[in-house]
């Protein structure tokens, strides 16, 4: 009996210490969250991480090296699973949507920038800026500067002034007393979501010089979907660059030397440079060197040679884009248009299929000299293993001065459509893809 009494006792003195260890242990419920959140993170966010590192900030200029940069991620997902024929060429649309992303990212924030030098304008132009005529004319000065896109600016500012006007026809501007409701006019259409999609869709149309200054690619196990981030990157050379390969100017524009061209590029170096990305050779030379691939779709000499030409149309295409060969929207008729559909009413997808349409004829038309062939084959891509074949087409100044004026025909216009996946196998394995840094 008193042996029992004992275990029980010793029983009960057990339970009651691991319950006061219990009550004392404290649950800390941020405890893994943090590998939670980075297991999460996709090729965006390595992107922005990127940039992060390397001391750099998205839209604003970054000094690097002595050279003023810009940089903007741009991110889309792949809409046909690993498992189709077809993955490539969505792989394609979705890069190009990247790209497009990175572009409109950028353009949203530069558009900040014209608008308040707009409004300083506007202010000026009508008589309520005090400034001296020296900080006025810095204050010019600066915004073509900041807005140097076939004087975007002062299109811009020609459109505005002419819509204040409106608004004003029946007011003297000249009377002291109506200046409040001039201020009140120019603060309405600055602060209306009509004018700000206006320079939002102009900036972004007329911008050039972007390049694929490196890439992510991510197929996660158990997902459906590989996910794509490119962070596009512009210098002012690559500007000048931009006007040179689509106005066929004779420029001489140099950098620091670089390296030998790869002429021999492997299935990942294909696949990791996808887009138009430039390189220095030994001799500081500028290349745009642009890759691009299309499926092979049978085991058939026609369907490769099929397949090598629209490679070449997708690589051209991606030349014509860094130029900016797309846009004749550089024009005040065209500017007017864009505002007045948006007054209208127009949501931006619509406005942006007219302006699609409306610089297509523009583009097809656009010759570019001195494109040479750098590497071709075939590849595959290891989440798909279907063959396709590659073509990674050069240019640089001096090709552009020995061609002969060879005319190419417009890009594929291939359309990324939301296909259905879900219904498809998930990816079988991760996939982590990752290019190496462009030149600038």
């Amino acid at each position: 009996m008193v042996k029992f009494i004992f275990l029980v006792m010793m029983i009960l003195f057990y339970f009651d210490n691991v319950t006061a260890q219990e009550e004392n242990t404290e649950i800390d419920p941020y405890a893994g969250l943090a590998e939670l959140i980075a297991a999460e993170e996709g090729p965006f966010e390595k992107c922005k991480d990127y940039i992060k590192e390397k001391g750099w900030k998205e839209f604003i200029k970054n000094d690097v090296n002595g050279k003023e940069v810009r940089m903007a991620c741009g991110r889309s997902g792949i809409g046909v699973a690993p498992s189709k024929k077809d993955f490539l060429s969505s792989r394609t649309v979705a890069f190009n949507d990247a790209l497009l992303n990175a572009q409109k990212r950028f353009s949203e924030f530069k558009s900040k920038e014209i608008q308040v030098q707009i409004v300083k304008q506007l202010q000026k132009g009508f008589g309520l800026d005090e400034k001296s005529a020296i900080e006025k004319n810095n204050d010019i000065i600066q915004a073509d500067e900041e807005t140097q896109s076939d004087n975007l600016f002062k299109k811009l500012y020609k459109l505005a002034n002419n819509e204040v006007d409106e608004r004003l026809e029946d007011v003297d501007t000249k009377k002291a007393e109506n200046t409040q409701k001039i201020q009140e006019e120019i603060d309405n259409l600055a602060q209306s979501s009509v004018f700000e999609k206006t320079i939002q869709s102009a900036s972004q149309i007329t911008m050039n010089g972007l390049q694929s200054f490196k890439i992510w690619e991510e197929c996660k196990e158990g997902k459906k979907q590989c996910k794509v981030s490119i962070l596009a990157l512009r210098t002012l050379e690559q500007g000048n660059i931009a006007k040179a390969l689509l106005n066929k100017n004779s420029i001489n524009l140099k950098g620091k030397p670089g390296s030998p061209l790869i002429t021999d590029f492997t299935p990942k170096q294909v696949m990791a440079n996808i887009g138009v990305r430039i390189k220095r050779d030994e001799n500081g030379n500028y290349h745009l060197l642009s890759t691009a691939t299309s499926t092979i779709e049978t085991d058939s000499e026609l369907s490769e040679d099929i397949a090598i030409k629209e490679a070449i149309e997708e690589a051209d295409s991606n030349l014509r884009l860094f130029a900016g060969a797309q846009i004749s929207a550089n024009s005040e008729t065209v500017l007017k248009e864009i505002f007045e559909e948006f007054k209208s009413g127009k949501q931006e997808n619509e406005v942006q299929k007219k302006i699609n349409a409306s610089t297509k004829a523009f583009s097809e038309k656009a010759s570019i000299e001195g494109i040479t062939e750098l590497d071709s084959g075939i590849t595959m891509h290891p989440a798909n293993k279907v063959k396709a074949r590659f073509v990674v087409r050069k240019w640089s100044l001096n090709s552009q001065a020995d061609a002969s004026g060879a005319d190419f025909s417009s890009g594929s216009n291939n359309q990324n459509e939301n296909t259905d996946i879900s219904n498809e196998p998930p990816v079988q394995e991760d996939l982590f893809l990752e290019s190496e840094e462009a030149d600038f």
